[in-house]
């Protein structure tokens, strides 16, 4: 389980959100809120979780959705309202 947060976190692009895979170079509006929620709950579950990137991946979130502005999905270029 360690192993697998340390893998997930590395995901973590600049803008706070996270990529589908290791060395991609934009973030996916379909996997940035299933990370986001699965880091949370490891670390509910007592993991070791980087508390700043989940701080960094919340505010993407909030500055992305919360502000009813559109996210494209770089993978496949699809929109997601």
């Amino acid at each position: 389980m360690k192993a697998s947060v340390r893998k997930l976190q590395a995901l973590q692009r600049p803008d706070g959100g996270y990529a589908y895979w290791d060395g991609q170079a934009c973030t996916s509006a379909w996997v940035t809120p299933w990370v986001f929620f699965a880091l949370t709950e490891a670390g509910h579950a007592g993991y070791p979780v980087d508390e700043a990137a989940l701080e960094r991946a919340e505010a993407y979130l909030a500055d992305r959705l919360a502000a009813g502005r559109p996210l494209e999905d770089c993978w496949s270029g699809a929109w997601v309202a």
